[in-house]
């Protein structure tokens, strides 16, 4: 995902969270995104659902043989930002026996780098 709703989704580690579990993404007020006429409201009622998952959308690329690519929030460059999109290239590219983002991935079930593109 990218656009307008990279800047408002949650923490990327919600998206490892079983389903069930993880929190909706509040749409902010107002014509939010402009690439869509009324904004983001212009198709929701307020809220998105936090799917698919980091871990759904890697299978589905390689279900579809799709090249997997991901966006990350850095609208404001805060430190928080920076770690979060680093924590997650670790997760997604991180060697599973030597990051430890890479071993959460192959804790997952995932041993081999997922090789995500930014």
């Amino acid at each position: 995902p990218g656009g307008c709703y990279s800047s408002i989704a949650s923490d990327w580690r919600d998206g490892i969270l079983p389903p069930d579990e993880r929190p909706p993404v509040y749409n902010p007020p107002g014509p939010f995104c402009g690439a869509v006429s009324g904004g983001q409201f212009g198709y929701t009622d307020g809220l998105s659902e936090n799917w698919p998952g980091v871990d759904e959308y890697f299978a589905l690329c390689r279900e579809i043989g799709a090249t997997p690519a991901i966006g990350v929030t850095l609208q404001f460059g805060t430190p928080d930002e920076v770690e979060s999109a680093r924590a997650l290239l670790e997760y997604t590219n991180g060697d599973a026996s030597g990051t430890p983002m890479g071993r959460l991935r192959a804790a997952r079930g995932v041993t081999e780098p997922l090789g995500a593109r930014v």
